[in-house]
C-alpha cells in the first residue's frame, strides 16, 4: 500500500491538530520494533523518509530512536512484516531530542480513529514479540 494513498485518509486529522502540552496520559511499555516513516508537512508535502526503532509505546503514541533529527510536524508510521501484517498511522511529532551524536529520541502522538491506533499498537506488540523470540 502506498504511503500517499494512506496519507489521504489523514487529511482531516492534520487540519484539526492543535498544540497540546499534555504528556504521558497513558502508561508506556518498553518495546523494540522497527518502523518506517514518511515525513510530511501541513501542506501534505513529503519532506523525507527513514527507519526508526520504537523505544516505548502507549495508547497515545510512540517514542522512536532515529539517527537523524525529525523536524517535520507529522510522520506517517508504517510496519509491514509477513508474520505481523501491515499497519499505518499518522502521528504528530511532539518533540525531538538528540541524546547522543547520531541518536535522537522522537515523541510521536498518534492521530486518527481508535481502529487505526489499535491496529498500529497490535502490530508493534506482535512485531516485538516475534523479534524477542528470535533473539
Amino acid at each position: 500500500m502506498s504511503f500517499l494513498i494512506v496519507f489521504k485518509d489523514y487529511i482531516p486529522a492534520i487540519e484539526k491538530t492543535v498544540t497540546d502540552n499534555s504528556r504521558r496520559i497513558f502508561p508506556r511499555i518498553e518495546i523494540e520494533s522497527l518502523v518506517t516513516y514518511l515525513l510530511v508537512d501541513r501542506d501534505r508535502s513529503i519532506l523525507g523518509q527513514g527507519v526508526g526503532k520504537v523505544v516505548n509505546l502507549s495508547q497515545g503514541g510512540v517514542m522512536l530512536q532515529t539517527h537523524d533529527p525529525i523536524k517535520a510536524p507529522f510522520a506517517l508510521l508504517s510496519i509491514s512484516e509477513s508474520a505481523v501484517g501491515e499497519a499505518t498511522i499518522l502521528g504528530q511529532v511532539t518533540y525531538c531530542r538528540e541524546i547522543d551524536p547520531g541518536e535522537c529520541h522522537v515523541g510521536i502522538k498518534f492521530l486518527g480513529n481508535a481502529g487505526k491506533k489499535r491496529g498500529m499498537i497490535t502490530g508493534l506488540v506482535k512485531s516485538h514479540s516475534r523479534l524477542k523470540h528470535l533473539k
